[in-house]
């Protein structure tokens, strides 16, 4: 295996996605370890596939990084390639709130006349 293709559906562990995961919603290990209340060293050994984490914090992962738990476990299910479309989703609607609260602002003023 090359280094180009270390991650992959068929290969990736728990780490794996775990880190995939917290890349894409753009935490750092840190980050995600003060919202989830553990230590750094915790994240950086679930990542590492060295320890894992008990039910409570796999649920609390999952949905702080909006991905399935069966994702986290099993790789099957909402994971990181949901997140990539959902980003690109809310992009896309973003561009639309501009002409969305000018609309909102004129039924305001003909409200008010």
């Amino acid at each position: 295996m090359s280094n180009e293709d270390w991650y992959g559906e068929n290969t990736a562990t728990f780490g794996d996605r775990l880190e995939a995961a917290r890349e894409s919603c753009g935490l750092s290990q840190t980050e995600l370890a003060q919202r989830l209340g553990v230590r750094d060293t915790t994240i950086k050994s679930w990542e590492a596939d060295e320890w894992e984490p008990r039910g409570n914090r796999l649920q609390m992962l999952a949905g702080m990084l909006n991905v399935s738990l069966m994702w986290l476990l099993s790789g099957r299910g909402e994971g990181v390639a949901h997140l990539i479309r959902t980003r690109r989703l809310r992009c896309q609607h973003a561009a639309h709130l501009p002409i969305l609260r000018g609309c909102v602002g004129k039924c305001k003023r003909s409200a008010l006349n």
